[in-house]
């Protein structure tokens, strides 16, 4: 079982300012950010941090984890690397000369000093041949049209839509199970019809997508793991 921390050990970055109330946020990094009216004391956080020390501890191990999962990560013989959900051992071979996918990851010998580079180059083709595959077929589907899709490296976005209807989605998408994919595809294909986060787009996405609260969960909580290094 991971050992709690100590809030007050941690420590925290303060920043006042004209705002009402006290919000609490933990950042990717670990660390813990306050904001806080300028009328606030010290006392004042404290409770708050006290109030609160339960969702701290939770996020500071949360992130504690994390980062000794991102430390395990290495290319050695018989790593497991997701593609589609599914788990698929590396295995390196001399007799090839592209990374192929079969019943393992079969990646040339002479890659193994060039990656992830050369794994996440693979990834990013193979993301937009089967992303652009599956979006053509439900916008048919549902009767949608878009002018193009691009797959990029974003750090904050699974996917996005623009103005002019181009759809951009996250490469790093293809290592997250179909259904999760096809949710991500739908969100930014509802997004062509309604620009917006209203109650109008969710019942959409509701419509096309009707579990669609569970494969957005299951993003929150996975998406920080879908990483190659």
């Amino acid at each position: 079982m991971t050992k709690k921390s100590n809030i007050f050990e941690t420590g925290y970055k303060l920043t006042k300012s004209n705002r009402k109330t006290i919000s609490l946020s933990v950042s990717k990094d670990g660390k813990l950010y306050i904001k806080a009216p300028h009328v606030c004391t010290i006392e004042d956080i404290v409770t708050v941090m006290i109030k609160n020390r339960d969702w701290i501890e939770k996020k500071l191990i949360e992130f504690e984890e994390l980062k000794k999962y991102k430390e395990s990560l290495h290319f050695e013989e018989g790593r497991e690397v997701y593609i589609c959900g599914l788990k698929l051992p590396i295995r390196y071979v001399d007799s090839i000369n592209e990374i192929r996918r079969e019943e393992a990851l079969l990646i040339p010998f002479k890659f193994k000093r060039k990656m992830p580079e050369k794994l996440e180059e693979w990834y990013k083709k193979e993301a937009f041949n089967y992303i652009s595959h599956k979006t053509e077929k439900l916008a048919k589907q549902y009767g949608y049209q878009y002018t193009s899709i691009k797959v990029t490296n974003a750090k904050q976005r699974w996917g996005s839509c623009s103005v002019k209807g181009s759809l951009c989605f996250n490469w790093r998408l293809l290592m997250a199970p179909t259904e999760v994919i096809d949710y991500v595809i739908i969100h930014e294909l509802v997004h062509l019809e309604i620009k917006n986060h209203s109650k109008c787009f969710w019942d959409k996405v509701e419509e096309l997508c009707p579990d669609y609260k569970v494969k957005r969960r299951w993003l929150k909580e996975n998406g920080e793991r879908l990483i190659l290094s």
